[in-house]
This record gives C-alpha cells, structure tokens and sequence, in this order.
C-alpha cells in the first residue's frame, strides 16, 4: 500500500474544496439552455404528430429539469456574488 493511497479520515476533512468549479457551472448552464431548447424541439415535432395536450406532456419534464438548473445556477452564483459560497477556481 503506498502513501498516495492511504487516506485517513483526517485527510479527507482537510478538503475544503467544492465540487463545484467555475468549468463545471459553464457546463451546468450549458445544459440548462440545452435541456430547454430540446423541450422547444420536442413539443414543436411531437405537434406534428399527435395533439397539443400530449406534446407538453412530453416537453415538460426537459423544460422542467432545465428551468430547475437554471434557478439552481442563479442561487449559487448569487452566493458566489454575494461572497458567502464562494466557487472554487
């Protein structure tokens, strides 16, 4: 077993890093718009093919997971802004 490998629970307390960096809330955002504008196409094809009614029903869980990341993002950049969480670079 190598030093590299053992880790003790000390060690892992030390981490003060977040999980969150400025690259991975680019790519949060990126798939918020995606997640949106693949509801958008999903409701305008489906419309082609069977009613209104089912066409949201199949749009809405994307326009839902993509508005849901985008009020998440917001928060935590205002955190971010705001100073109290700061976003590991």
């Amino acid at each position: 077993m190598t030093d590299e490998a053992a880790t003790t629970d000390a060690d892992i307390g030390d981490r003060t890093g977040s999980w969150l960096t400025p690259s991975r809330f680019v790519w949060l955002a990126l798939i918020a718009v995606a997640l949106i504008v693949v509801s958008f196409v999903i409701r305008g094809l489906s419309r082609l093919v069977v009613g209104y009614d089912v066409a949201m029903g199949l749009s809405a869980p994307f326009l839902l997971a993509g508005g849901l990341l985008v009020v998440g993002l917001t928060l935590r950049g205002l955190l971010d802004l705001l100073g109290i969480a700061p976003i590991d670079g």
